[in-house]
């Protein structure tokens, strides 16, 4: 009798185990939250005689928010580990950065995906070609553009604010 329960238990774990809704995350929107630029700060770098490669800097920096600013959306992500499969599907060129930044939570995501540098696929083709690779049940994405795309694939893509 035992054995027969512990058999059954680790088959009703392999089945939830695979039964797991794969949800996929873009790292730029969702993952880090844009923030608007201080007001006074960009209108004198956006003055003509201000240098482009400082206004280049400062928008590099401030464009995102640092994924630590962000702890309270990776810490529901990881209360819910139990009962989803996350992936992070970035367009983005630069995989060091995404996985640096992300360094912390590692243990929530099953994947991290990043677009080669070589690579001639634009980034909604190629979160297409992962989403389908990976088997992805729903992608959460910030750019309409790329929802819509999406969604004309037969892809369940929606905005990070239910839309």
């Amino acid at each position: 009798m035992a054995l027969n329960y512990k058999f059954s238990f680790l088959l009703i774990s392999k089945v939830r185990e695979m039964i797991k809704p794969r949800i996929g995350l873009d790292y730029d929107g969702v993952l880090t939250r844009p923030i608007p630029p201080t007001g006074f700060l960009l209108k004198y770098l956006m003055h003509p005689k201000t240098p482009r490669i400082i206004l280049r800097t400062f928008l590099f920096f401030v464009e995102r928010t640092p994924i630590f600013l962000n702890r309270k959306r990776l810490e529901t992500l990881r209360k819910n580990i139990h009962s989803y499969k996350f992936y992070v599907i970035s367009g983005r060129k630069d995989q060091n950065l995404v996985e640096w930044s992300l360094r912390e939570y590692w243990d929530i995501f099953e994947e991290i995906v990043t677009r080669r540098p070589q690579s001639k696929l634009k980034p909604n083709e190629f979160k297409e070609k992962v989403i389908k690779a990976f088997e992805i049940d729903w992608y959460v994405e910030d750019n309409q553009f790329t929802i819509y795309y999406l969604r004309s694939r037969g892809i369940r893509a929606f905005s990070f604010e239910g839309k």
